[in-house]
């Protein structure tokens, strides 16, 4: 979630004036967010009541990447109107040396390298904490069904406080705490998870 949440902000930043890419970046999280909470409930869902064993999650799993990619290639179609080439927003006067925008972007920006590495280190940071986790919780449900279970209705719920926090809480800590501020949430509750687990 927070490499598409980092990697949409740079790429609305790159193709869209900063007004439109406020306002865009916020549509993407939401999608972000409403896709973990439902595929977290289809999971639980599919092994619960449908009694769909774990490994064939990923037929489920092939089901809404295809989709996916049939709906990309129809925003891409719509966007330029069915020609070939890329939409408009996309089209810079870069010449052939800048193969993408947002590349060139993170080349020339010491503030979004910045912004990039802190991204990075809290993915990986969130990939040890979900690690250990997920050790916990294989411990806690030795049955695969129970566990696969647990963990999408988990990532579910903890989705839907991810999208409470992010309409309700999110721009009362910007507005007084500014985004450095904002930034400093997510390592002080990991670690503060961390030790909790």
């Amino acid at each position: 979630y927070m490499v598409a949440n980092g990697f949409a902000a740079i790429l609305a930043g790159a193709v869209f004036d900063p007004a439109q890419a406020k306002r865009i970046f916020a549509l993407l999280s939401f999608g972000a967010i409403l896709g973990a909470i439902l595929g977290g409930e289809l999971t639980g869902y599919l092994v619960e009541e449908v009694e769909m064993r774990t490994r064939d999650l990923l037929w489920v799993a092939v089901g809404v990447l295809t989709v996916t990619a049939v709906l990309i290639n129809l925003i891409r179609w719509r966007a330029t109107d069915g020609r070939a080439g890329r939409p408009e927003g996309l089209r810079r006067n870069d010449g052939p040396a800048r193969s993408s925008p947002v590349l060139g972007l993170l080349r020339e920006s010491r503030h979004l390298q910045l912004i990039t590495a802190v991204i990075a280190l809290a993915v990986l940071t969130t990939a040890l904490v979900d690690f250990q986790f997920k050790t916990v919780s294989s411990e806690a449900f030795p049955i695969r069904s129970d566990l696969t279970s647990f963990l999408g209705r988990f990532y579910a719920r903890v989705s839907i406080i991810a999208l409470a926090l992010q309409f309700f809480v999110a721009p009362r800590i910007i507005r007084v705490q500014g985004v450095g501020g904002a930034l400093l949430v997510l390592p002080v509750a990991l670690a503060a998870g961390s030790v909790a687990m």
